[in-house]
Formats: structure tokens, sequence, C-alpha cells
């Protein structure tokens, strides 16, 4: 699943380039990614089953939910005849995850997994055959790829028991955007004085990123040199929330669409402390954004939050009332101390360790790929 035949893509540079960048370490390591379809049909495992050594997976229920059906014909055919109402076609979609699985299987593939998090973002609460699917997909994975150590036990909790971890951290994603200003100049386009902080909140918003939480804990703090700035794509239904709350606190700016590369430079470079308040985050990039640029990040005490933030933050319990208020006020009181930590963090990462625990992972998988027939 790794990106070659996305290379010119627009929205994996964009989207994803960290793929791009593991995929160009994984060849200098030896390791040839072959052409992938979005889609990958059992046909296209039949007549690749003599290249592939390990296939590997990052989002998988794009597969299961069916999400790009369009990519295969056949698929697309049949959906398109039939009106299947969406619980009849999350069971077929888990009926093509079973046939996949198990032509692997067949055929000796052996399955490595990226969980980037534990349920797709679009899960609020994972139906039990979404968490099925997941369960199912896991018991047949030779081997889970993580981004951090504490998220081994976080999978093991929701999902079962992994056969084989790798842990592969991410890298310094200051690599994927442009340097066309310094914090100074990026801090008089946010119009903010040597005196002012600036809280930000950044990337595309669903109800559980819980922007508008971190609004009204922002509104209780009283320091009127203090602002916060809400940066990226949101639905409608939440920018209207959003909106109803910033008319009371003129030190809140939304920002609420698609921002270019260039735009998020402005953003981090201008910020003091980028703010996460989402739910159950297994993974963030955004987090490990921040931190390439020595930001400090402020978020709860989940997932890989403690592997990748460590003392270069403040991580709080989501479950007290004022666990974000409290530490965002921590963090105005310490920013001297917490940016310097920041700025130390990132050099213990690279996208070099990446692909070499990616490259361990598939060695790893190999090893213990499944019996096969000889087709």
């Amino acid at each position: 699943m790794f990106p070659n035949p996305y290379t010119n893509s627009k929205w994996m540079r964009e989207s994803h380039p960290f793929l791009l960048e593991v995929a160009e370490e994984l060849k200098k390591l030896g390791c040839e990614c072959i052409k992938t379809p979005r889609f990958p049909s059992l046909t296209w495992i039949l007549f690749n089953r003599k290249k592939l050594d390990v296939l590997h997976v990052h989002w998988p229920e794009q597969y299961y939910e069916l999400a790009w059906h369009s990519e295969n014909r056949l698929l697309s055919k049949i959906l398109g005849v039939f009106d299947f109402t969406a619980p009849l076609r999350r069971v077929l979609g888990f009926g093509w995850l079973f046939a996949f699985v198990h032509l692997l299987r067949l055929t000796g593939i052996p399955l490595l997994w990226t969980v980037h998090d534990l349920f797709p973002h679009t899960s609020q609460s994972p139906s039990k055959l979404q968490l099925f699917a997941r369960q199912y997909l896991l018991k047949h994975t030779e081997v889970l790829l993580l981004n951090c150590e504490n998220a081994a036990g976080l999978v093991e909790k929701e999902l079962g028991q992994a056969k084989n971890v790798v842990v592969a951290p991410l890298g310094d994603y200051k690599l994927f955007y442009p340097e066309t200003t310094n914090r100074q100049r990026a801090r008089q386009l946010f119009r903010l004085s040597e005196n002012e902080s600036m809280f930000l909140f950044f990337g595309s918003q669903r109800p559980h990123r819980n922007a508008q939480e971190l609004i009204r804990s922002f509104g209780e703090i009283p320091d009127p040199s203090v602002h916060l700035w809400v940066v990226g794509y949101t639905p409608e239904n939440i920018r209207a929330a959003e909106e109803e709350l910033n008319w009371s606190d003129w030190r809140v700016h939304l920002h609420l669409r698609q921002v270019s590369n260039q735009q998020v430079e402005y953003a981090i470079k201008a910020c003091d402390f980028l703010v996460m308040p989402g739910k159950n985050y297994l993974t963030s990039a955004v987090a490990v954004l921040a931190l390439s640029y020595g930001i400090p990040v402020i978020a709860p005490h989940y997932g890989c939050a403690k592997d990748m933030v460590g003392d270069a933050g403040i991580l709080y319990d989501d479950t007290q009332p004022d666990g974000l208020k409290d530490a965002m006020e921590y963090a105005l009181n310490n920013k001297e101390s917490l940016q310097n930590t920041a700025r130390q963090q990132i050099s213990r990462w690279s996208w070099q360790i990446t692909a070499e625990q990616t490259y361990k992972a598939y060695q790893l998988a190999i090893k213990h790929k499944p019996a096969h027939d000889d087709m």
C-alpha cells in the first residue's frame, strides 16, 4: 500500500507526504514498492502473488466500508445495479475483507497493518461490525506497525493481542513545508505584539476534535493579552456552533477553511502553543508538525501523546472539567521552558529511523508469513 503510483498525486503530496518520504527511504534500504491500485481487487492479488513479499495496509476501513468501490469495476457495477441499504453495504464490505484476508493467506502473502487510530476518524461510536472487522483483521495480521510504544496496550485492550509489534516513530514534518518567513514576520501577520501569546487549534474539524470545548475553556482565561486561533476546514454544522461561541470573545479568531502549506507555516511559526483537545487520538501528525517547529503541544494524556510530546508540552486529564483550562494556564506561566524542551524533542526523530523500523517490520512479517499452497 505504499504510494509509488501516487507520487504525482497532489492529494498524496499535500495530505500524506510522509508516506512518500518513507517510501524513498525504504528504497535506499533495498525495498521495492510495486504499483498498487487504490482499491486492490482479488484478481490483482492473484496476478501479483509472485511479486509480493508483504502487503502493507494503512487505512483498512477504506476497503471494508467500500469507500473506494468505484476503483473496482465489477464491484461498482454490482453496487450500482442494486440499491443497497447502509447496513447491507457494510455486510458486503466485510464479506470482501474476509475474502481478501483469506486469499492472502492462501497465497502465503503476510499482512502488515500500520494502525494510525483504533477506529476511523468518522466513527464517533464504532458499530459492532466495525469493531469486529478490525479485530478480525488484527487476528490475521502478521505484524502490527505503531508510531509509539504506548499505543500497543490500547490496541490490545480494544482489538486484541497482536502477533508481532514494531514501533516506527514519525519524523520531522518541517521537511514538507516551505521556509518563506520567520517567527517575527509570521506573528506580524497575525497582528501579535511581543507581549501577547497565541494558542492554535489546527486541522480539519470533526466533532471528536473538540474545538468548541477549547473555545469554552479558553474563555475562562481572563488574560486580554492571550489569543486563540482556530484554523482548518470546518463542516457547516460545526462552523455555526463555533461562530456562536466566537461572538462572546473578541480574542477568539476563526479561520474555518482549508489552508495552503504556506499558510500552515505562518500559523505554526506565529503560535506559542498548539492545542489538541481531541478524544481518543492514537497518533497525531499535527502534534508532530508543531514539535517539528519547536512549538509545545497541549493534549489529553492518551495514545501516543505521552511518547510524542513528553515534557515538550502539557498532557492533561480530559475527564476533569478544568483539565484543559488548567493546562493552558500552566503553559502560559511556563512558556520559555516548554519551548526550549520542544525545540530539543524533534532531534530524536527522523524519517530514516521510520523507514528502518518499517523495513524491520517487513522482515519480521516475511519470517512469520502464513503457510500456503503453491498456486
